[in-house]
């Protein structure tokens, strides 16, 4: 069954896509979903990274633009436009897919499998994926922190449990393992022994907007055209 995965270059998205036997297939298409009529704007995610993720695993990778005022309903229509043109499942790195009901209704409106393969109970050990990926071969590294958790030797390493654990960062009740809560947030930047990117991300500057701290990416990986 083709695949898309909805993409955002980050840990979840990868590991979803392998525990679905996505990443394999040399039919699944990396989606992401972008504001329509803005120029995407990742902060966290860089689409020049993810182009590189897609050549890196040689996936088509497709930018969807969802109008802001009716983004339900563009969604649907974006959905039911996937499922047209020959994909037959969804794959989302939603660890709590509860939480996007209107994912699962859309999916099944337009006749797609939604898959959550990451999804896990309020009392499992959440931090098992952050092992899961190291065996993998994944790293996952941190590219945005809220500032309310903000460390700066944090920012820009491969996230593991030894790294939460450096930093205090290890009590899951205060820090979910995984940033579900938004409390950071990662991008792939090698998987396999293949790089994506060709500098050490913890030699960027550090810039904080809107209580975000974040990777200063230099524009060869912004742009969506490197």
């Amino acid at each position: 069954m083709t695949a898309a995965v909805l993409w955002s270059g980050g840990k979840d998205c990868f590991a979803a896509g392998l525990r679905a036997g996505a990443l394999d297939d040399a039919r699944t298409r990396l989606v992401t979903f972008v504001p329509a009529g803005e120029r995407p704007a990742f902060r966290c995610h860089p689409l020049g990274v993810m182009r590189r993720q897609a050549a890196g695993l040689g996936l088509r990778h497709e930018l969807v633009a969802i109008e802001r005022a009716e983004w339900e309903a563009a969604y649907a229509r974006a959905l039911a436009a996937l499922a047209a043109d020959g994909v037959e499942r969804v794959v989302t790195g939603d660890i709590t897919p509860q939480q996007w009901p209107w994912l699962a209704t859309a999916c099944d409106a337009a006749g797609l499998a939604l898959e959550t393969p990451l999804a896990t109970a309020d009392d499992a050990d959440a931090g098992a994926l952050l092992d899961e990926l190291a065996d993998a071969g994944v790293e996952a590294t941190v590219a945005g922190m809220r500032a309310e958790h903000y460390r700066a030797s944090f920012l820009g390493r491969p996230v593991s449990r030894a790294l939460l654990a450096a930093h205090d960062l290890d009590d899951p009740a205060a820090f979910h393992p995984c940033g579900e809560r938004g409390e950071y947030h990662t991008v792939v930047t090698a998987f396999r022994g293949r790089r994506f990117i060709a500098h050490d991300p913890a030699a960027f500057p550090h810039v904080e907007r809107d209580g975000i701290w974040a990777l200063g990416w230099p524009p060869t990986y912004t742009s969506d055209f490197h």
